[in-house]
């Protein structure tokens, strides 16, 4: 959290570089980061709360001590007393528009000095939307965007107002899961808080199978554990509940009966970094339809013997190995209708040994 000085600096600097048309998207987006961390650090001692206003003529111009503390909405913007270097009211404050329109296609930037204003600033929320020349990076938009939110339900018309709700840490573990939050807290919060840090997540280096036959219904928070490489043999089988399996690319091996018998799947998600799935890995599975990333180099035997398949999209442009022709990658009386890869590679999958029983519905990946 930045104190009342550090914004008035920040603040003066962002002024003198947008006057200089010499701004980017980063410093401004730093500067919103900052300034709604620290108004929604209510614990501190620079800002004890906000008001709502209907026009900037209702802000302080010579506010007392308790109004400099005070941080003003109207409407989508947040004004913060930095007493000189602002952009409004004299100087006397500093305003953020904390949502606005997908910003605009800027002038060419050859020279890398067209810079932007406050105002022309892009909220990134998502990874898919928002960017252009005034695009935060995907990381401060997710920052913004959480602090915003919470930011929101702590503003009551024409009263200073506590935020009632707890604040989103942006570095604490978001589960939405709470079978798996409640595991995660019996086994690793190291310092008892009743959340997992993304430090105490970063020390996990296996999930072992304390999740096995467990009701947990979504793998999405394993995107917070960047040090477990593989997972381990039954790890996550007979989930029954687990309807959503999200691996991310950290981990490279997903290992023997890993997913068996997940009934409830219906969902899979297998993100680049991936490179082995060992024997009967997703076996009795429910999804019907998966993308294999282009690492992926090893598909064991039965990795997928699940008769809901029906549409394959492999991107490795050398078809993965696999280490059996006896028993096949995917269940060889199922119901798979395609199989589509690099248009060319198309022939080396048709006579490559463990993908030729499905020649017939191998074909290249459609262009549009």
């Amino acid at each position: 959290m930045k104190t009342i000085d550090e914004l008035k600096s920040i603040a003066a600097t962002v002024r003198d570089a947008t006057e200089d048309k010499e701004n980017t998207a980063l410093r401004v987006g730093q500067l919103l980061v900052d300034m709604i961390d620290t108004l929604s650090n209510l614990s501190g001692e620079s800002i004890k709360g906000y008001v709502s206003i209907d026009s900037t003529s209702e802000l302080p111009e010579d506010p007392s001590a308790s109004e400099q503390m005070i941080g003003y909405i109207c409407g989508t913007t947040l004004y913060l007393y930095v007493g000189e270097g602002g952009d409004t009211l004299d100087g006397k404050y500093q305003s953020a528009n904390l949502q606005g329109p997908q910003g605009q296609q800027g002038p060419a930037g050859a020279d890398g000095h067209d810079g932007v204003d406050l105002g022309q600033v892009a909220l990134v929320n998502n990874l898919e939307e928002g960017g252009e020349e005034a695009a935060l990076t995907a990381e401060m938009g997710k920052k913004l965007k959480c602090l915003i939110d919470n930011l929101k339900v702590g503003i009551v018309n024409e009263e200073v107002a506590d935020i009632p709700v707890e604040i989103i840490d942006p570095d604490i573990v978001v589960f939405n899961d709470p079978v798996a939050e409640s595991i995660a807290l019996e086994n690793w919060d190291t310092n008892h808080d009743g959340k997992i840090s993304l430090e105490e997540a970063a020390a996990v280096t296996g999930f072992s199978t304390l999740f096995k036959g467990k009701n947990i219904i979504t793998t999405e928070w394993m995107q917070y554990f960047p040090n477990v490489t593989s997972l381990a043999t039954q790890s996550f089988q007979q989930c029954m509940s687990l309807a959503t399996v999200v691996i991310p690319g950290n981990i490279k091996t997903i290992n023997t009966f890993a997913f068996n018998a997940n009934t409830a799947c219906t969902s899979l998600v297998l993100q680049e970094g991936v490179e082995s799935i060992k024997n009967t890995a997703f076996q009795n599975n429910a999804f019907t339809s998966i993308v294999i990333p282009s690492t992926v180099t090893l598909i064991e035997y039965n990795a997928f013997n699940m008769s809901s398949l029906t549409t394959v999209i492999c991107l490795a442009t050398t078809p993965p190995a696999s280490n059996s022709t006896s028993y096949k990658i995917f269940k060889t009386n199922g119901t798979i209708t395609a199989i589509y890869v690099p248009a060319a590679s198309v022939d080396a999958y048709k006579q490559n040994q463990y993908w030729s029983p499905w020649a017939s519905v191998i074909q290249a990946i459609p262009t549009t």
